[in-house]
């Protein structure tokens, strides 16, 4: 895993979790950054979460357990460029 001569331009790798990630509110990555994304099924592997510079997780009420992938990372992308604005 990883992404050729990602050493010399990406200053922090993000990954989503279901659970145990910092709130993604308020987060504030380094730019540019990697955003992963895992599957709905299997969220992101091992070997991606251990390669991640920080793990953030979607807080959602109610009794969802998680959300279409396609969705959290609209909702990562849009918190993220928002956060940086602020």
């Amino acid at each position: 895993y990883g992404l050729v001569g990602s050493e010399m331009c990406i200053r922090d790798s993000v990954c989503t979790v279901v659970e145990g990630g910092s709130p993604i509110w308020g987060s504030k990555p380094a730019f540019p950054l990697a955003l992963v994304i895992g599957s709905e099924a299997h969220g992101v592997s091992e070997a991606g979460l251990s390669l991640a510079d920080r793990l953030i997780t979607i807080p959602m009420p109610g009794e969802a357990e998680s959300l279409n992938a396609a969705i959290a990372g609209s909702i990562a992308m849009y918190e993220i460029m928002r956060s940086t604005q602020l």
